[in-house]
């Protein structure tokens, strides 16, 4: 019974080395290992703070996690390295925005914003009229990504890097959206993305949205152009 026990023990242990050999070939993967063998992996730690600028009741997954504009079964959480960066990144696929876009086609600030969107972006669309605007409004897919880069000095804080949308639009068109913080502050009030208050806000996104329509297609796991 005992040599029965030592003989498992050591296939036990062996097995073990092979992993911890295995994963620090890999330092993301060890990184990982060790995290969870030992403390927090990065999700939890992101998803475990409390803002106080934004919320000091909720933490920062409970917004996420209940964002009422996020489809159902659609949420995710991930973490991963990249350029330097140890990331997490949270994303869904957005419901109640494309709505809301949609019905902005008929906004009669439209009329307007083409000669603004001429103005201020420095491209030439002599031929952009309201029926050409209103495909800019016919939007297929938009999927949330919130990407947060680790401190390199304790790996327990973290900071937003970024905030964008990736747009598929009903003519087969494919862009991405960058957000600002404003955007970031209406998860935490579980305000829709696209739910704009006031009229400026609604001709910056107008702007940024013919650019993502007009743009290089983009990579659909990193939001980076093709």
């Amino acid at each position: 019974m005992i040599k029965l026990f030592l003989v498992k023990s050591i296939k036990v242990f062996m097995l073990l080395q092979l992993v911890i050999c295995s994963s620090y070939a890999n330092a993301n993967v060890f990184s990982n290992f060790f995290n969870n063998l030992f403390g927090q992996d990065n999700v939890s730690i992101v998803k475990e703070a409390v803002l106080p600028q934004y919320s000091s009741t909720r933490t920062l997954g409970d917004a996420f996690d209940h964002y009422s504009d996020c489809k159902a079964k659609t949420l995710n959480w991930k973490s991963f390295s990249e350029n330097g960066y140890d990331l997490v990144e949270f994303s869904c696929k957005l419901e109640k925005s494309p709505k809301l876009i949609a019905e902005n086609q008929d906004n009669p600030l439209l009329l307007g914003l083409i000669g603004a969107i001429n103005l201020f972006t420095g491209k030439d669309f002599p031929d952009l009229d309201v029926d050409k605007m209103k495909a800019y409004f016919k939007i297929q897919d938009l999927d949330l990504k919130v990407q947060f880069a680790m401190s390199k000095a304790d790996n327990k804080s973290f900071e937003l890097k970024e905030i964008f949308l990736l747009s598929s639009f009903a003519d087969g068109a494919q862009g991405k959206i960058s957000l600002d913080e404003k955007s970031y502050s209406k998860i935490f009030k579980d305000s829709a993305i696209a739910d704009f208050e006031n009229s400026d806000d609604f001709a910056v996104f107008v702007e940024k949205l013919v650019e993502a329509h007009d743009s290089a297609p983009v990579d659909s796991k990193s939001g980076e152009v093709i």
